[in-house]
């Protein structure tokens, strides 16, 4: 390790210094594979000035022994795969055209594609593939009261959520604001789990258990609750637009790229044609 912190010590130096290595021919090694070397003015490049001298240690020790890692890997390429193998000239060819048309195809989408959505369209594509959207987990819509067994007029709760009309509703939320521990009244969904995980039941069959009741009250040493629920959806039924418009959105905008990159290389190809700027010959 003493090496390691030799070499700490020496970027230290070239940290503070006004001038750096710009050449590698007056200066030793730190490290060597084969024909190889890892110079310290290329350390001086890649490690970050302000790090703890451990830290720095640490740091040039990993990059150090990396280094020498890829090199034995690399010899070991080069003795054991074949000259054709060896002859990256093709895929990096291949890499840089894949890559500049990529990138020229983001740049006309950028330019040119209508990336607006707007409701009507993401509420047609949702109706037309809604059974495309499987719920992975159980949902419902409910009104939820939690109070303390001492809270003032409770017994009240029980005629507003059983029958929830406006004026009921607005009675619940009047009520809850002041007294309730707990309570929703929206017409939202919500995940079963974590509308139930604190009421004092033991539901085995989630599926049963919402098929079966709708109206509960439960009561346990320091609080009662008042459950409605209002509708219910279930693991593998269709998901609600509302928990997946965003996915409908970007389905949307990606069907309009493959769209646009399609009419883009047909007009490309059509317009060379007509200029006579390529042959084929067979």
């Amino acid at each position: 390790m003493k090496k390691y912190l030799f070499i700490a010590i020496a970027l230290s130096s070239l940290f503070f210094s006004c001038t750096r290595y710009n050449n590698t021919e007056s200066e030793e090694p730190i490290a060597s594979v084969y024909n190889k070397n890892l110079y310290l003015s290329e350390l001086n490049e890649v490690v970050p000035s302000n790090l703890a001298e451990q830290d720095s240690i640490n740091f040039i020790k990993n990059y150090v022994d990396n280094w020498i890692i890829k090199q034995l890997l690399v010899k070991k390429a080069e003795l054991n795969l074949t000259d054709e193998q060896k002859d990256l000239d093709k895929l990096i060819d291949d890499y840089r055209t894949t890559l500049l048309v990529y990138k020229y195809q983001q740049q006309l989408i950028n330019q040119k594609m209508d990336t607006v959505v707007t409701d009507e369209e993401i509420n047609s594509y949702y109706e037309k593939h809604a059974r495309e959207f499987k719920l992975r987990t159980n949902i419902v819509k409910v009104i939820y009261v939690k109070v303390p067994v001492s809270a003032y007029d409770a017994y009240s709760v029980r005629k507003w959520y059983k029958n929830p009309t406006e004026a009921n509703i607005n009675s619940i939320e009047d009520y809850c604001y002041q007294n309730a521990s707990k309570f929703i009244i929206d017409d939202s969904w919500h995940f079963f789990n974590s509308v139930f995980n604190d009421v004092p039941v033991n539901i085995r069959n989630v599926e049963n258990y919402l098929k079966t009741h709708r109206l509960i009250e439960l009561k346990d040493s320091l609080y009662q609750y008042f459950i409605n629920i209002r509708d219910y959806r279930l693991v593998n039924d269709t998901t609600p637009l509302v928990y997946v418009k965003n996915d409908v959105k970007n389905i949307i905008i990606n069907k309009r790229k493959h769209h646009f990159i399609n009419e883009l290389e047909n007009n490309v190809y059509e317009d060379a044609l007509t200029k006579k700027e390529f042959t084929v010959n067979y």
